[in-house]
């Protein structure tokens, strides 16, 4: 628990609602600039090899930081642009 970290999304669908489970099952899946923007997260766990870490590899603003398991999940972190 971070209570300094604002929560996009995690396990509880039902908290989140119908619409923000679907934005992120197409950010997931047809991951693009436009999708990532909108909420502007600065740390993304993703699939390794998933669509989404494929995208965030072509993104200069974006670094894997961390392999939590190196054959699954991914932790990318956005880099400071300022």
């Amino acid at each position: 628990y971070r209570p300094d970290v604002k929560i996009f999304i995690d396990g509880r669908n039902d908290y989140w609602g119908r619409q923000r489970v679907l934005d992120v099952s197409n950010l997931i899946t047809n991951p693009n600039k436009s999708l990532l923007d909108q909420n502007n997260p600065t740390c993304i766990m993703s699939f390794k090899n998933g669509a989404l870490s494929r995208y965030l590899l072509t993104r200069s603003d974006w670094k894997l930081i961390e392999q939590v398991n190196p054959s699954t999940l991914e932790i990318w972190s956005k880099e400071n642009t300022n």
